[in-house]
Order: C-alpha cells, then structure tokens, then sequence
C-alpha cells in the first residue's frame, strides 16, 4: 500500500507522462475490450438452447447439381427422422415465411412466420409463457380428397393452430392474455393457443435464408407424398443422445439417404445427400476467420501500446538515476526498488483499464452499427463479466511486460 501511495504522488508530479501513458495502454486494451467482446458474443456464448451443444442442423445436399445447404422437403425429412433415431433423442423441423395482416389500427403489416413440427418447442428447451405448447393432434396431416372426387367434396380440413411470439403478443395485442383462443386474421384462421417467453429466436447462417424471429408460428401438419417429394422447404434440427458421436448418427443419416437414392432416380440423379453440422459451428463458421483475425490485430496492437510505455518507463526511470541511487544508500534492496517501479506500471494500467472499458463501450456501439449483415447475434454484443474478467486480464499481463522491463 505505501508503494502505491507513493506511485500515486510520484506519477501525479508528472501530469504529462501519466495522461500519455494512460492513454496509449487505454487504447490497447479498449481495442482489445471491444474486439472480444464480439469473439464472446459469437463465438465462445453457448446458444440460448437446452443443452446446444447437442444440437445439429441437417442440410440437403445435391452434390451433382453442385447446390449445397439446402431444405429437405416433407418425405425425405420424415424418412430420415424415422429410419435414424437411434441417434437422436428428437428431431424437428421449420420453415419461415412473410406474410401481410392488419396492424392494430387495421394498416397492413409485413410479418414473420414459421411453420414448425408440433415437437420444435420442446426440442430447443422454449418457454411456453401463457397458454399451451403445439400437442401431437395438432400435427396430424391434413386429409387428402380422393382421385375421383371434386375439391368442395373432400373431407374438411383440420383446424390449424399458432403461437404468438411474445414481442408481437405486446406489439400487436398489447399483451391482452384474452388472445388465447382467438383466431389470426390469415389463411385458414389459425387459432392462437400459446404466447411464447420473450427472446425466443431461430439462429441459422444469414444464407440460409431463415427469418431469424418470426411474429406467428404455426403448427405445420407434414404430409406425406411421394409425388412431392422434391420440393423443398423444411430446416431440420435434432438434438443427439448423450454420448452419441456426430460421425455415428452422420452415419445412420446417411443410411438412409442411400436407401432414398436407390428408389427414386431424382434423388439419385442429383447426387442427394443429407449433411449434419453442430447448431453453433454452421452459425459461426463463415464470420469465425474474420473475427479472430481482428482478435489478433488487436493484441499486437496492445502489444505496440506495451513496447510505447515501457520505453517511457525506461526514459524516466534514467531520469530517476539520482533518486533511486539514494534509495540504494539508504538500504533499499533490489526487490524494493523493482517492487516500487511495478506498482507505478500497475496504477497507470489501472487508469488506462478504466478508460480502456469507456473507449471499448463507444467502440462497441460503432462496431454494431458497421457490422456486415452476416455477423449473427449482434444484439447479445455487450461488456458483461466475462468480457471485464478478459480485461483485467490482459491489464495484469500489459502491467507487468511494460513495467518489468524497465524495472
């Protein structure tokens, strides 16, 4: 304590070289602050799901037409779930969609939707806030008229069923909780049955064309027809057993997507295969070289402020010669000149840190605004513990490269 009260009249003498100093350390660590405050966000932050680590994400590959990461359409989805849940303890699937309903003053709006299998919810762990979560009725398929019979002959369609995201719920509805069992104004009129908690959001890559909060979800009832078995539209996600490898349920997937080439030519034409990809790698994948390039410019840049104030250390240490000789005289050791000169490297560390986290929030908000369109979860980038912990230490490690050397 004495020797940082020391450090402090010593460095507060020397206005100029501190506010210099402070300063070069402050924008070091305030480019570092920011740059990793977007690699925890992106790239280290576990998805808002239950157990995302166990989540992948199945694409449609057609290697011969060269066309990869595409939806699944409703047959080859269904076959794959059923012929591979040895691995999977479940699978579901989604696809998104705009469409146009009246605002709550009667203007037309543009929304999101999502067609969802009536187990998405309680495959990515969703809170259900009010009303009830999608059951398996709600899902059955839709019946079919008969060849021979005209379209106002067939049996009549099942009643289709929606949850509200809670962010429209508010907007659209004002959170009146009397919305549960109202219909949408849209289509077949689904009924609204549940009002999902805040937050709740899609996280796939921007070129996979997902709407990444949809307004309205509706329960998708799949059907089953060989005849449309190319077309395309499903996003399947499916959480592995524990323990399962991805290369062991990559390997029943693709059992089954043989089977799929060897009775239908299309499939086979086109070179059909079904891929799966950990949840969090295929969100991060494309902007992952990037962001830790930037991370490395960024630490050299700390590095360059470290190598700038530890030469002005060395410069006023030389000019303290006559100082320190008389502290030697007077018996101060080795250990007791070098432990004086550190606590001046860490107290100026501290005030650059403390401008270093100003510098870092201000960066943060420029960053956002110029982030390209393909840099997912940008709202969750922020100063939070973990980015002050990563500050304070690359303070500590800064504090003592610049302050041993010239010690």
């Amino acid at each position: 304590m004495r020797d940082l009260v020391f450090a402090f009249r010593s460095l507060r003498r020397s206005p100029v070289f501190t506010i210099a100093a402070a300063l070069t350390i402050a924008l070091g660590i305030g480019a570092s602050t920011a740059i990793f405050s977007v690699a925890n966000a992106v790239l280290l932050r576990a998805l808002p799901y239950e157990d995302p680590e166990r989540l992948v994400v199945m694409y449609m590959d057609l290697r011969n037409r060269n066309s990869l990461g595409m939806p699944l359409s409703n047959e080859n989805y269904t076959d794959i779930k059923n012929g591979s849940m040895g691995s999977f303890e479940d699978m579901g699937a989604f696809f998104t969609f705009r469409q146009v309903l009246p605002a709550a003053d009667g203007s037309p709006e543009q929304i999101r939707g999502a067609g969802v299998t009536v187990d998405f919810f309680r495959l990515m762990g969703a809170t259900i806030a009010r009303g009830r979560d999608f059951e398996e009725s709600d899902g059955l398929p839709q019946p079919q008229p008969g060849a021979a019979a005209q379209p106002q002959q067939g049996p009549p369609p099942l009643p289709v069923y929606a949850i509200l995201s809670h962010e429209y719920w508010q907007r659209r509805y004002g959170g009146d909780p009397k919305v549960i069992g109202q219909r949408l104004p849209a289509g077949p009129r689904p009924e609204i049955v549940g009002i999902l908690a805040p937050g709740f959001e899609l996280l796939l890559p921007p070129g996979t064309n997902v709407e990444q909060k949809p307004d309205i979800w509706i329960a998708n009832r799949l059907n089953y027809n060989n005849a449309n078995r190319n077309t395309f539209g499903l996003r399947p996600v499916g959480r592995l057993k524990p323990g399962v490898a991805l290369a062991r349920a990559q390997d029943e997937v693709e059992s089954v997507s043989a089977k799929i080439r060897a009775e239908f030519p299309v499939s086979r034409g086109s070179g059909f295969y079904a891929r799966l990809e950990p949840m969090h790698k295929t969100l991060v994948e494309e902007v992952r070289p990037a962001i830790l390039a930037l991370m490395g410019a960024v630490i050299f840049l700390l590095l360059i402020a470290c190598a700038n104030v530890a030469n002005l250390l060395l410069v006023r240490a030389s000019l303290r010669a006559p100082e320190l000789a008389m502290r030697s005289a007077l018996g101060a050791g080795r250990w007791r000149v070098i432990r004086q000169m550190l606590a001046e490297a860490f107290l100026l560390t501290a005030l650059g840190a403390v401008a270093g986290v100003a510098f870092a929030w201000a960066g943060i908000r420029q960053l956002i605004a110029i982030a390209p369109a393909n840099l997912p979860r940008l709202e969750t980038i922020a100063i939070d513990p973990g980015v002050l912990l990563f500050t304070a230490a690359i303070a500590l490690a800064a504090a003592f490269i610049f302050g041993m050397v010239p010690a």
